[in-house]
């Protein structure tokens, strides 16, 4: 059997899991413990693994909740020696996000491509007829404003990935935007609004994990 392998996700995946091992390295907390677990559910669901259980928002709260509070318990009963490399600690992680924030937008003869990246953007679109594009957002927030376009070709597609943070879609009600090609990890998408009856729709396709796609018909 075939099984799909999403490149974003395991590469996202891969990221959190070695964040959460180097993590764990310099000291034991059951909050960095969970996000080893979190990476491996995610590489393992990502490389198409078919797990015994899904992973969902009813889910890893209560999880969360539970981890947040074995760690202070933890750090109560061993605390650890105040450090003044702690301060380079977190000026090193700031850094890193700087280093590798990343916004970038482009609206070419109606071809709209949008990516942020540890980073939180508003792009506004000025094409009036939606030829197809993508939309990415990992670890932030992403608007993108699409009220300008009032038409949309047939068979236009945009190409979604959201791992760890929300993407906003705003859409005229003379557009739709159909979600059900959209897979999700641990996350949910939204649609806020009404659209016209007669609205032209627009497929969305990708993934989505721990985050949100919000779609707002204006």
């Amino acid at each position: 059997m075939d099984v799909a392998i999403k490149p974003w996700g395991v590469i996202w995946a891969s990221i959190l899991l070695v964040l959460g091992t180097i993590w764990m390295l310099r000291r034991f907390s059951f909050l960095n413990l969970g996000v080893v677990l979190l990476g491996l559910y995610l590489l393992m669901t990502n490389l198409g693994v078919v797990l015994p259980f899904t992973l969902t928002w009813a889910m890893g709260v209560p999880v969360f909740l539970v981890l947040l509070g074995l760690t202070i318990l933890w750090d109560h009963l061993f605390p650890r020696p105040y450090k003044e490399e702690e301060w380079e600690h977190w000026n090193r992680n700031s850094d890193f996000m700087r280093r590798h924030a990343e916004s970038k937008f482009s609206d070419t003869d109606g071809h709209i491509n949008m990516k942020s990246s540890f980073a939180e953007n508003n792009y506004v679109a000025a094409a009036s007829r939606f030829q197809g594009g993508e939309m990415e957002v990992h670890f932030g927030h992403g608007v993108l404003d699409m009220r300008n376009v009032q038409s949309a070709a047939d068979g236009a597609v945009l190409h979604a990935e959201v791992s760890f943070g929300c993407a906003e879609l705003w859409l005229p009600r003379t557009l739709r935007a159909d979600l059900q090609q959209v897979s999700k990890s641990a996350a949910d998408w939204e649609e806020h609004g009404a659209c016209n009856t007669d609205a032209k729709v627009i497929r969305v396709m990708g993934s989505v994990s721990f985050g949100t796609i919000e779609v707002h018909y204006m």
